[in-house]
């Protein structure tokens, strides 16, 4: 195949497979050039693997006229109980700080058989100027906080119950360590309700037990 714009050839491929339906195949998508702000120009050439029907990944090198060469990747889950993501982003050496920078996100769900499920949510960035040299858009230079969790909960038709710890990473160098958020180590919540036989009574309960440290 031969591609031409305004009669001069741009691209060359001797083989080209694709899908014609929803089915996914593993190969290059389509390739996205662009501005990146504070890092100069960029481009993106992700490549998709289709590992399995419940697994696949995109690994994405980036470069960044300015900084260097960054590698996204990504990696996606999905089981009879648990389903999530884990992404990764790195520049070895950015050009501008000569420092190595980086960003990890992993989001985890589980629903156990017995009504119980569990939840896990994490994510780091190397340095508080990330999402505004590196994010790409202008609502993740926005950030300031980026919130962490395990928690696990369960749920009936007469008792629900929470437990989890809580964590934040603050990125916004401006905000002062007296206004930053508070973690809860941990946090316990019990709530029932038991109609009764007697005059149409409900006994409740409502409790919760929590630890703020910051």
């Amino acid at each position: 195949m031969k591609l031409r714009f305004q009669g001069v050839p741009v691209l060359y491929a001797p083989y080209i497979s694709f899908p014609l339906s929803d089915a996914r195949k593993s190969g290059i998508l389509a390739p996205e050039i662009g501005s990146a702000g504070r890092s100069g120009n960029e481009v993106r050439v992700p490549w998709y693997w289709n590992i399995a029907p419940n697994y696949d990944a995109t690994i994405t090198p980036r470069l960044l006229t300015d900084r260097g060469a960054q590698l996204q990747t990504e990696f996606r889950y999905l089981t009879k109980i648990n389903s999530g993501i884990v992404q990764a982003e790195y520049l070895s050496n950015d050009s501008l700080t000569n420092e190595a920078r980086h960003q990890v996100r992993f989001e985890h769900d589980t629903l156990f058989n017995n009504g119980w499920r569990n939840s896990i949510d994490f994510r780091e960035v190397s340095d508080s100027q990330y999402f505004e040299d590196l994010g790409g858009s202008l609502s993740s230079s926005s950030i300031t906080h980026l919130g962490r969790h395990v928690r696990f909960d369960y749920q009936s038709d007469r008792i629900t119950l929470l437990g989890q710890v809580q964590d934040y990473q603050t990125i916004d160098d401006a905000i002062s360590p007296a206004d930053e958020p508070y973690r809860r180590l941990p946090q316990v919540l019990v709530r029932g309700r038991w109609p009764t036989n007697t005059l149409g009574v409900t006994l409740g309960l409502d409790t919760e037990v929590v630890n703020f440290d910051r």
